[in-house]
């Protein structure tokens, strides 16, 4: 007699929040339950079922049935949810407006500390609902592990972010919640709280970086647990100058750097004018071309090195990397770009370009030397193929056309310098 009736409740529960009737509005209506539940058509006694269970629902005030017009008791047009009470009784669940009462009574009792907890405060103040679906919320346990998450996620959003760069992140973990994991699950949920934020708002609380998404909230950057270290290898013949008047003279000596030394990086005087230096994508090809310099072949073999220094990519150069270009741009070096002759080589060639601050040279990244090389390339995918879409430099036509044409990526590793 029952057999539906759950499967009805269970429907009519995870539309209620998002409709208009959980804000006082006009009752959920849902219709077309034969495409929810496409057997009740193929099979009477299924459909039978159905009905019962529907009729059940009805005479319990859970949903009203409205049927189709001379088809009582036999063909549904929509129902209607009539008691959110007894509906999420019914199916042993939390109504959500109670589930959103206890997060706004744990929030209440927060005090803000830092900027990001006061970001956060905020936005869960205002927007209740929007964290209960992040929380995934349904039952009485469910909510109480919710609720410590977002009790813990006040915990550290008001640590300062001076204690969480001194301290590895699963130290201060156990020092904060006596489990060494418990910061990488808030950081996976506070950055979904910030997406959420940020998708429903066109400013953001923070200042970004010249090369990040001006309404991309960085949790973990913000809280100063964020965990990786850039750095930038290159070769270079000039001088490079630091903001406190310190000076480091590579002399064509191979260096990594990382992004803490390049940070204070102020000024690369080039050791003559006109020097070029060049860009690469991939570490082999980097390493080949320093080798390349360090040892040239014999006079009249291939002729002297074109470049005067190189530097590391690694992909879309990293913030290290980034500063370090952006350096090179101010000291008017001649800048060329190598990547691989692809999608993303050529974006990479056009961030490369866009950091720089200055127009760049594209180094062997024309149809001529693609097509040289294509016959040993590799098949790109549809979904890297849609990338070409996106670059923006006219340099790339041709190139673009070409990739286009035979689905064929190059890598930079098969062409000679």
């Amino acid at each position: 007699m029952k057999e539906y009736a759950r499967g009805i409740c269970l429907i009519f529960a995870e539309k209620y929040p998002r409709s208009a009737a959980f804000s006082g509005g006009r009752r959920l209506r849902i219709g077309l339950w034969e495409k929810i539940f496409p057997e009740i058509k193929k099979n009477f006694e299924t459909k039978d079922a159905f009905l019962e269970s529907a009729e059940w629902l009805s005479a319990q005030k859970i949903i009203e049935i409205r049927w189709m017009s001379f088809r009582a008791h036999d063909e549904v047009d929509a129902m209607y949810l009539l008691d959110p009470d007894r509906l999420y009784a019914y199916v042993g669940l939390l109504h959500p407006a109670q589930i959103d009462a206890e997060i706004l009574e744990v929030v209440a009792d927060v005090l803000p500390k830092t900027d990001i907890s006061a970001h956060f405060h905020e936005y869960v103040l205002a927007h209740p609902s929007a964290v209960r679906e992040l929380l995934c919320v349904g039952t009485l346990v469910q909510l109480k592990v919710a609720l410590t998450l977002l009790s813990d996620m006040f915990v550290l959003s008001n640590t300062a972010k001076e204690i969480c760069l001194r301290q590895p992140v699963r130290q201060l973990s156990v020092a904060l919640f006596h489990n060494s994991k418990r910061i990488e699950q808030l950081l996976i949920f506070m950055q979904r709280v910030a997406d959420r934020a940020g998708a429903g708002s066109s400013q953001t609380v923070f200042p970004t970086g010249p090369d990040e998404a001006a309404d991309k909230l960085t949790v973990s950057k913000e809280l100063g647990l964020q965990r990786s270290y850039p750095e930038v290898s290159c070769q270079l013949s000039g001088i490079l100058r630091f903001s406190d008047r310190s000076i480091l003279q590579p002399d064509g000596r191979v260096l990594s750097l990382p992004l803490q030394s390049v940070a204070g990086l102020d000024q690369y005087i080039p050791r003559y004018k006109g020097e070029h230096i060049l860009l690469l994508e991939n570490k082999e090809s980097f390493y080949s071309a320093v080798a390349g310099a360090l040892h040239p072949e014999p006079t009249g073999a291939s002729g002297s090195d074109p470049f005067a220094g190189y530097l590391y990519l690694g992909g879309f150069p990293n913030s290290a990397a980034a500063i370090l270009i952006r350096k090179l741009g101010e000291a008017s070096v001649r800048i060329s770009c190598f990547c691989d002759l692809d999608p993303a080589g050529i974006l990479i060639a056009e961030k490369a370009q866009q950091i720089a601050g200055t127009s760049i040279e594209f180094f062997k990244m024309d149809v001529e030397t693609y097509e040289t090389y294509r016959q040993y390339g590799y098949q790109l995918s549809p979904n890297e193929l849609k990338k070409l879409s996106t670059s923006a430099d006219p340099h790339f036509i041709g190139l673009i056309e070409a990739i286009r044409g035979s689905g064929v990526g190059v890598e930079q590793e098969i062409v000679s310098l």
